[in-house]
């Protein structure tokens, strides 16, 4: 009987953006949430290798993805592709005005500080609007979370994620800002 890891290698990572909605299919959705503000509706999923947001209002539509390299996505239309590596920030401004801004990091941490963090962020999973604790592989090894914390205003959304890699002893963290146009 094989083991099924929850978590890809973190070197395989990658950030892509669109503007458009990706169909569900394309991610292998564990948990899903969906918040709304006026006109606008944001679609929160927790996935295997990180997350996968889309964000509709009005005529605008982003989604933000964080996949394995070798995830069988649209190459049209993909308006950000970036290997996660390290700390990077981003911008893209799409039509309607809306506006896209997003930090990265992937940060790899000896193993008694990554323990420090993992149960650091166990007591924040309560808090979160979206959070996942996937199955261990073994009773020995600290599970490895997803958590997702949004922030919606009139014409923005902020969106706050953590996504650890206890085999790699890494964690994933994204600030993705949303902007638009108020109708």
């Amino acid at each position: 009987m094989t083991v099924q890891f929850a978590r890809p290698n973190v070197a395989n990572l990658m950030l892509r953006v669109y503007p458009r909605a990706l169909h569900p299919d394309f991610f292998d959705c564990h948990a899903l949430a969906v918040a709304q503000t006026g006109p606008v509706t944001i679609h929160l999923r927790l996935c295997s290798a990180g997350h996968a947001l889309c964000l509709k209002q009005g005529k605008s539509v982003v989604t933000e993805a964080i996949t394995e390299r070798n995830q069988p996505l649209p190459r049209e239309h993909c308006v950000l592709e970036q290997k996660l590596k390290g700390c990077r920030t981003r911008s893209v401004t799409l039509a309607h005005g809306f506006r896209y801004d997003v930090s990265c990091q992937l940060e790899t941490l000896e193993p008694d500080l990554y323990l420090h963090l993992h149960d650091e962020l166990l007591g924040d999973l309560a808090r979160a609007d979206l959070a996942l604790e996937f199955p261990s592989p073994n009773r020995f090894s600290p599970a490895a979370l997803s958590m997702i914390k949004l922030d919606l205003t009139g014409n923005s959304a902020v969106v706050h994620a953590f996504h650890t890699f206890p085999d790699h002893c890494a964690v994933v963290k994204t600030q993705s800002l949303f902007e638009w146009q108020a109708e």
